[in-house]
Order: C-alpha cells, then sequence, then structure tokens
C-alpha cells in the first residue's frame, strides 16, 4: 500500500521536477542573456514514463503485477538519463517578432539527467520492495500499533492516497513558503549590495519612477537640474558621486527587440554602481558605443541593436542579480549616448525617424500589453540631461541625516535611501509570506 503511494508520489516528480522546479541555464559555450524560449513539455519522454509510472502505481493499490510496469518505467528513465542531449526550443513565427540566431550557447533545465536517474532507482527500489511486502502479508502479523496503522491504511487506500498527497502539498508550500522568503531577502540584500550607493537623487515628483528603475529596471524618462551635480560635488561628507541619464527608446524594429528597455547611461570616469561589474564582464573598458545588457534582455552578446537610428552591438551580459536596475536594463557609456541622441534629434529636422510599427497579431498580446508603452517623442529627449545622481557616503556619516541636509539644501528633488528602499519591498513581501503561513500550518495540523 505504502509503496504503491511512494510509486504515485515518484511518477508526479517525475513529471513536475525537470520542468516546473529546475530553472533553465546556459549548459556550454559562452553565457549570454535569455532569449525568450519556450520548453514544451510535450517533447520530453520522462512525461510520459511519469504517467506510466502514476498508472502502474495507482494499480498496485489494489493489485501486485503492475509493479512491473513501474520497475519497467523506471529502467526506461535509466535509459533516457544516459542517452539525454540537452535540447533548448525557442518560439518561431512567420513574423520574426522575437529576434533568434546568434546563440553561443543552449539553455536548458539544470540536473535533468540526475534528477531522471536518481527517480529512475527509487521506483525500480520500491517496486521491488512492493513484492517484497506483499509475500510477507500473506504470513500471519503481530498486531501492534505499526501493523494496526498499516492495516487501515491498506483497508481505506483512496482515503490514504488523499491524505498522503495532500500532506505532500501542504508540506510542499509550506517549505516553499519559507524558502521563498528567505530568497527574496537574500536577492534583494545581494542587488542592494551590488550598487554600492547609498543614496539616489532625482527630480522630487519622479521619486516613485526612480524606484521602479531601481527595482524593476522600468522604462522610464525625468531629468534633474544640471546645477544640482556641482552642488552635490561640494558637501563634504560624500565620497563618491555620479550621475546617470535615463533614455527610453522612442523607436526600435518589432524584428528586434519584443519589449520596451531602459538604457542606462553611466558615466566610466566616476560611476561605482554598475561600472566595476561591466568591466569585470568585458574583462576591460567599454567601447562608447557598446551597449551591455541586464541578464533579463533578451539579447546575446555579439547581436546588434537598432536603438537611436543606429546599430549598436551587444559586447556583454551581466550576471543575475535579482535587482531590476541590473538585470532588466542595458548600459551605455554616457559620451557615446550623449553623441548618440545629439545626431538624432540634428538628423530628425530632415526627415522623420521611423517608429515601431503596430503589432497586429494577437497572439503576441502578452509581449505587448495594450496601454503600457508610452510614446517618447525625440522633442522630449534631452542629450546633455541627467536623470540621477548616486551617491555613496563617506565612513562614519549618517546617511539619513545627509539626505535631509541634500533635501533641505536643493529645491525640487527626491532622495531615495537604496537599502530602505530594498527593505520597504522585502518587509511587504515577508508580510504577504507571513499571512500565507498560518493556513499553511492550519491544514498541516488538520492533516496530521
Amino acid at each position: 500500500m505504502l509503496t504503491g503511494l511512494a510509486i504515485i508520489i515518484t511518477g508526479i516528480l517525475y513529471i513536475l521536477l525537470p520542468h516546473f522546479v529546475m530553472p533553465l541555464e546556459y549548459i556550454k559555450g559562452g553565457r549570454g542573456a535569455m532569449l525568450l524560449s519556450e520548453c514544451s513539455i510535450w517533447y520530453h519522454p520522462e512525461l510520459y514514463i511519469g504517467i506510466l509510472t502514476i498508472i502502474a502505481g495507482i494499480s498496485s493499490l489494489k493489485y501486485k503485477k503492475p509493479v512491473i510496469i513501474a520497475a519497467l518505467a523506471g529502467f526506461l528513465g535509466i535509459i533516457q538519463a544516459i542517452v539525454l542531449r540537452p535540447v533548448s526550443f525557442y518560439t518561431q513565427s512567420k513574423d520574426p517578432i522575437i529576434i533568434l540566431g546568434q546563440t553561443e550557447s543552449i539553455r536548458s533545465h539544470l540536473y535533468t539527467r540526475e534528477i531522471i536517474l536518481i527517480l529512475s532507482i527509487v521506483v525500480i527500489i520500491l517496486s521491488i520492495l512492493h513484492f517484497v511486502l506483499a509475500r510477507k502479508a500473506a504470513k500471519p502479523l503481530r498486531i501492534t500499533t505499526l501493523t494496526l496503522a498499516y492495516s487501515n491504511l491498506k483497508r481505506r487506500r483512496f482515503r490514504s492516497l488523499a491524505l498522503i498527497l495532500s500532506l505532500t502539498i501542504v508540506i510542499g508550500a509550506f517549505f516553499s513558503d519559507i524558502f521563498l522568503s528567505k530568497s527574496i531577502e537574500s536577492t534583494l540584500e545581494i542587488g542592494a549590495g551590488r550598487l554600492g550607493a547609498d543614496l539616489m537623487v532625482v527630480p522630487e515628483n519622479e521619486k516613485k519612477a526612480a524606484q521602479a528603475v531601481l527595482l524593476s529596471g522600468g522604462p522610464t524618462i525625468f531629468y534633474l537640474k544640471r546645477d544640482i551635480l556641482d552642488g552635490l560635488k561640494a558637501l563634504p561628507q560624500i565620497e563618491k558621486i555620479s550621475p546617470q541619464l535615463y533614455v527610453q527608446p522612442f523607436s526600435y524594429k518589432v524584428c528586434c527587440v519584443a519589449e520596451s528597455i531602459l538604457i542606462i547611461a553611466y558615466d566610466p570616469e566616476t560611476d561605482f554602481t554598475v561600472g566595476p561589474w561591466i568591466k569585470y564582464a568585458l574583462k576591460g573598458n567599454q567601447g562608447p558605443f557598446d551597449i551591455v545588457v541586464g541578464k533579463l534582455v533578451k539579447f546575446y552578446p555579439g547581436q546588434y541593436i537598432d536603438l537611436f537610428g543606429r546599430k549598436l552591438k551587444v559586447a556583454a551580459s551581466l550576471d543575475p542579480t535579482g535587482l531590476g536596475y541590473f538585470d532588466n536594463s542595458a548600459f551605455i557609456p554616457m559620451k557615446g549616448a550623449r553623441k548618440l541622441l545629439s545626431d538624432l534629434k540634428k538628423r530628425e529636422k530632415f526627415h522623420k525617424i521611423p517608429t515601431r510599427q503596430e503589432v497586429l497579431d494577437l497572439s503576441f498580446a502578452n509581449l505587448f500589453p495594450a496601454g503600457k508603452e508610452n510614446k517618447i517623442k525625440i522633442k522630449d529627449i534631452d542629450p546633455n540631461g541627467i536623470s540621477a545622481i548616486f551617491i555613496k557616503a563617506k565612513n562614519n556619516v549618517d546617511v539619513k541625516a545627509l539626505s535631509k541636509k541634500i533635501i533641505k539644501k536643493f529645491n525640487g528633488i527626491g532622495v531615495i535611501n537604496v537599502r530602505e528602499s530594498t527593505l520597504s519591498v522585502k518587509r511587504h513581501l515577508s508580510s504577504m509570506l507571513s499571512a500565507f503561513l498560518l493556513p499553511v500550518i492550519i491544514l498541516l495540523a488538520m492533516g496530521t
């Protein structure tokens, strides 16, 4: 009885673990940004091995011989694990909405081979154990607490099956809750640590948009007064200071990028937020017109992006951080960005710059949500502007006090405490997870 239930659960794990738990990752070649890829579960043999195992497990609750089928499924799983080759499926269409090609590496689910091998061995062991227990069941048993519990489970098989499956789901949800909570906390702390800044100075009425840039990399455009940077440099409490310019592509070809991204122009000479990570990814300095993309920007190193009337080469892709500022943005040196934008504004005087064509195919509605795309006009772009200023305070300087001093000294600006911003999100998500924790504990108590 119990072995039959274990076989059923193992069959479910055959289906779930390789495709819904294990993440996609690069398994050979260089590392690059993620393409929009689609891994279809229907093309994978372990799905059918899992279904076969589940059927054999259910049948074994009433009959003994079906476990032979489970053992056969286990041997098929071992064969699959041995011959397994990495596969990635990329979305394709007559409309080249998603760029393919120039793949420097193949993405696949991690540890698929190992998982299938372990589950197959478990199924074979359970099948053998089922035969052994079935033989022993024919002999008279001593009446003990364990034998009474076993007899009760055996007599009410489907009730026991429902109970075990419910407990499996509840326990899985319980530990997923804990894991997710810790993962969120760790990701935000690491992301804020990589940024290396204490404060972010932005226009007063754009604090929400700036927080969206910081946490999610949301495309936006806003500007600070130009004299603020010089005024901040005079403050003795500041150790490092660096400006950035944010640009949202006002036009781009549908065949080249599937969604709007934030372009961050930074000053390599003063930057301390993203510059060190770009140098690490490039193993050197970035060219004035080279693009470095975050992990979630769907381009590979070596590809070209059509931006601001020019083809820009993707030089590298940053490692994932969990912070949208890094993962959902593209980075270019300030000098190159200012040159591109200045040339664009000059060129626009003589002929109309083509804008992105409207997507009419409803199949791609999920890529282009209605009403979410802001039209950016060339006249709104300031090539010499500054969108935000990142500040690193000196040691032993009270960051909150420095923030208040900056707000008091300069009119029309807002100051974001970088670490407090990430901590507020962490607290909000943790409270949501804590609210989910109570019903999980209640269900666990009811199940036991």
